[in-house]
């Protein structure tokens, strides 16, 4: 089960690194709004605010695994490894799967606080 949740984590975000960064804002507005607001566990947040910090904030590699973590429901399994593949994650090496997903964790906390305080929705 941690596996399968992990795998979909990361194929989800993955999927998101073909896209530029106006993409990116794009479409990770557009998935906060179509949730009403929600991003993760973050809460309600105004999604343009939110957008344009992780943008602003986050590197172009761990962008697509946002974006794997707050859509990877909706995509299926041979979409979310397709999408790991095609961000050079092999999902046969668990390990190096794990120190990407660390990276990001550790990554997310240090923006998680101007998450709340800035896009804290009205």
């Amino acid at each position: 089960m941690r596996h399968s949740r992990f795998a979909a984590f990361l194929s989800l975000a993955l999927a998101l690194a073909a896209c530029g960064d106006s993409g990116f804002k794009a479409k990770l507005a557009a998935n906060c709004e179509a949730k009403g607001g929600q991003l993760g566990r973050y809460g309600k947040l105004d999604c343009a605010c939110a957008a344009d910090l992780l943008d602003a904030a986050l590197p172009e590699d761990l962008k697509s695994l946002l974006m794997a973590a707050t859509e990877g429901e909706s995509m299926t399994t041979e979409e979310r490894l397709q999408a790991m593949k095609d961000a050079g994650l092999d999902v046969n090496d668990p390990e190096a799967m794990q120190k990407r997903m660390r990276e990001f964790g550790e990554t997310m906390q240090g923006i998680e606080a101007r998450l709340k305080a800035e896009c804290k929705a009205s």
